[in-house]
């Protein structure tokens, strides 16, 4: 890999859900295996990417399930350009915090009463589906 590389990857044990930490070791497994021509590159490099996320408290287990599942991509699927999302919904970026969990489960229990209340739907333009909060697809 490149030597601007600096392999300065998020905590296992921060503050964050679990499935981010976990999204970080399986995009950064699709990264190199984007970058790596042949699959012994890619077994080589990746044996040194392991370290750089054992010294930051990723668990090998959780790095091993990850690099299986990288490695069985056919790297010209890779290598394909994803057709662009062209959705219309605005979304509501939020610093994370372990107390919003509880937040964002009640406003898609009572999404369908939000968009109802007349008061709310003047000064919020809902959109037609249901509430959704992102997470990885990778996972």
């Amino acid at each position: 890999m490149r030597p601007t590389d600096k392999h300065t990857y998020l905590n296992y044990f921060s503050n964050h859900p679990r499935h981010i930490t976990n999204s970080i070791v399986f995009s950064q497994l699709l990264r190199y295996r984007r970058i790596c021509s042949n699959v012994a590159i890619f077994d080589n490099q990746s044996t040194d990417l392991v370290g750089h996320f054992l010294k930051q408290g990723y668990p090998l287990k959780l790095f091993i399930r990850m690099w299986n599942r990288v490695r069985d991509i056919p790297r010209p699927t890779l290598l394909v350009d994803k057709p662009k999302d062209k959705s219309d919904k605005t979304p509501l970026v939020i610093t994370h915090n372990k107390g919003l969990d509880s937040l964002l489960k009640n406003i898609k229990r009572d999404w369908n009463l939000l968009k109802s209340d007349k008061d709310l739907k003047i000064n919020i333009q809902f959109p037609n589906d249901s509430c959704q909060t992102s997470t990885p697809q990778s996972t």
